[in-house]
């Protein structure tokens, strides 16, 4: 009778999920000179890397992160930032993506980056929690 019922749940058990590669983070840099926030050819070739590797690797979330130095003051900085990212986000839905799938964030002076006056670039996967 156990071994029975052990085969029965066996072919009752649902079938499992199949796994699914989920692609690799990617980082890219745009760099801005002092106090500006418009791109250069530099930084648009940037971003076009950018966008053909978010659409090869299928990638689904892209963080623009605006960074400064310290020059000026920290709210003035905060502000900077927040133009550089969105105008990398403008350009990137501009260029394809979805606009819900770009977030936007200003770091200023607040979070050192590894370079100033930059909106990096991240590329990474939304992650959706499914209910048990």
């Amino acid at each position: 009778f156990l071994t029975q019922m052990g085969r029965l749940e066996v072919d009752l058990a649902p079938e499992p999920e199949p796994v699914v590669a989920l692609p690799d983070a990617a980082e890219f840099v745009v760099y801005f000179g002092f106090d500006e926030w418009f791109l250069s050819a530099e930084a648009l070739e940037v971003l076009s890397t950018a966008i053909d590797s978010a659409r090869a690797g299928g990638h689904s979330k892209i963080i623009a992160a605006g960074h400064t130095d310290t020059s000026g003051s920290s709210y003035y900085n905060d502000g900077l930032s927040v133009r550089r990212a969105e105008v990398v986000k403008l350009t990137l839905v501009e260029m394809g993506a979805l606009a819900d799938a770009v977030e936007v964030v200003g770091y200023g002076e607040s979070r050192k980056s590894k370079v100033d006056a930059c909106v990096m670039i991240e590329l990474g996967q939304l992650w959706v929690q499914r209910k048990k």
